[in-house]
Order: structure tokens, then C-alpha cells, then sequence
């Protein structure tokens, strides 16, 4: 954090604490290729408390998912406010993901009855929370700090809060990043199967991905420039790769969405 802002927040602000767990979770493992450990969960908390009094801290996630329930017991080493957000099972077996809603839902709910809150804080990099953020900061009166993994904050969400700090492993200087390892000629071919792993992710979600989101989702998850993932994404279209298709969604709008054709990736050894 900015030496400016440490004397601008003080550490007596009353803060709320909303963590997406997802983004934190997957963000390491994205960026680090390690996972989350309990000693990063209390370095984070150490951290959390000298930006303020805190007085609630809710985590979020699909905890039903076993990749993220095995986490639960470090997570208890901090709060007992652990929410989870899967919805009910499809007639596929699978179940929708609604963590952003829900964190959203009960960050508005926060706001709207509890005025002693005076700061929120929001542990995440999707743009997604930056309506809240602005609501908060210049409706509400409240100040507004982001926690996000390293090249995982978007810009529009960095440009709607107070302050904002990155969130890196313990001993990170023993840690080499995926960006580390990514040379000029690599780089599109670690993009290509970044936009993969993300349309994949999509499919499972039952999420409909449009050119432009997942453009911006790439870049701000890898830290790529925009136009290289979107020249790459362009370029898998070509060649035939991906397919775009217009889809009717049920409150009659119409969006143009993508589609990965995993036969043909398969076949030729992309995946």
C-alpha cells in the first residue's frame, strides 16, 4: 500500500471484510502454481488488521466443490463466517456457481443496515465488485480497500476503491511465477491455452462467453496485454479452432458467444 494512504486509514476504521476465496485460491495457483497455505491465510489477516478494527469477515465459495472444501479448516483459523455458494444440482449433476452474486448480494445488505460499518474491504480482482465499490465510496461515504493476487486486478475495480495491495505467497522470492517462466515465444501459445482452460471453465459453469469478456478475463487473469489475447483469440477463430455463435438468452437479448471445438482440438494435440 501507498505510504499516503497508511496515514489516510489509520487502523481504527470498523471494517467489514467480504473474501472471495476463488479468486484467491485459483489466483495462486494460476500465478504461482502453488496453493493457498495457512500460513498465507494468517500473513493476509496480520496485514487485514493493520488497515483497520475488524469486525466481520465473511468468506465466499463453492466449497462443495472438493478442490475448495479441503480448505475450509485453514479458513476457520480466521473467521467461522465461511458461505457457501454453489446452487442447487442441474439435471447434468452439475451445480451453477453464484459466489459473485451472493458476496454481492450481502455486501448491499451489509451497507443498507449496518452504519457503524466506516470501511469495506473486497478480496478480489473481478471487475465485477466495482459497482459495489463505487456505491460504497461515494454514495455511502465509506472507504473502500481491494486485496487482489498479483496481476489478477482489473483496472476498472482498481479505479473505483480508496486503496489497493496485491497478494503474494509467503517467501515469494522462492516461488517463480508463470510469468517468469513465459518468454517472447511462448507467450501466445501459454495464452492459447489459458483461453482454453477458461472456456472450458465456462462450459462447466453453463456460463455463455462473448469475445470481449473473455478477452478481458484472459489478460486480467495472466497479466497479458489486452491486444495480444485478443489477437490470439482471433487467431484460434481462423482457424477453426473456436466458433462464434449468436445465442438467445432468456430475457430475449441476443449475445454473440464463443465455442471451442474439443474434437478437433484433441485430434490435433492442442489440449
Amino acid at each position: 500500500m501507498a505510504e499516503g494512504l497508511k496515514n489516510y486509514l489509520g487502523s481504527s476504521l470498523s471494517t467489514a471484510v467480504f473474501v472471495d476465496y476463488e479468486c484467491w485460491k485459483f489466483g495462486f495457483q494460476n500465478q504461482f502454481n502453488r496453493d493457498v497455505t495457512v500460513s498465507d491465510i494468517s500473513n493476509w489477516f496480520q496485514n487485514l488488521k493493520s488497515k483497520g478494527r475488524v469486525n466481520e469477515l465473511h468468506v465466499f465459495g463453492d466449497f462443495r466443490n472438493p478442490l475448495l472444501e479441503k480448505d475450509v479448516p485453514k479458513l476457520r483459523t480466521i473467521t467461522s463466517d465461511i458461505i457457501y455458494t454453489s446452487g442447487p444440482e442441474t439435471s447434468s449433476g452439475n451445480a451453477k456457481d453464484y459466489t459473485d452474486f451472493i458476496m454481492l448480494d450481502h455486501m448491499y445488505q451489509n451497507a443498507l443496515k449496518n452504519r457503524n460499518i466506516e470501511q469495506y474491504v473486497i478480496f478480489s480482482g473481478d471487475g465485477h465488485f466495482s459497482s459495489i465499490a463505487t456505491f460504497l465510496k461515494n454514495y455511502q461515504d465509506k472507504c473502500v480497500g481491494v486485496y487482489a493476487v498479483n496481476y489478477t486486478l482489473s483496472t476498472q475495480l482498481k479505479e473505483s476503491v480508496n486503496w489497493y495491495e496485491f497478494v503474494s505467497p509467503v517467501n515469494i522470492d522462492q516461488v517463480m511465477t508463470n510469468h517468469d517462466r513465459i518468454d517472447a515465444g511462448q507467450q501466445e501459445l501459454y495464452i492459447r491455452k489459458e483461453l482454453l482452460q477458461n472456456l472450458m471453465w465456462a462450459k462447466e459453469k453453463k456460463i455463455l462467453p462473448t469475445f470481449k469478456r473473455t478477452v478481458q478475463v484472459v489478460s486480467n487473469h495472466t497479466g497479458c496485454v489486452y491486444r495480444d489475447v485478443s489477437a490470439a483469440l482471433s487467431k484460434m477463430i481462423a482457424e477453426g479452432y473456436i466458433s462464434q455463435a449468436v445465442q438467445s438468452l432468456p430475457n430475449g437479448d441476443e449475445i454473440t458467444s464463443l465455442e471451442a471445438d474439443w474434437d478437433q482440438l484433441e485430434q490435433n494435440h492442442i489440449l
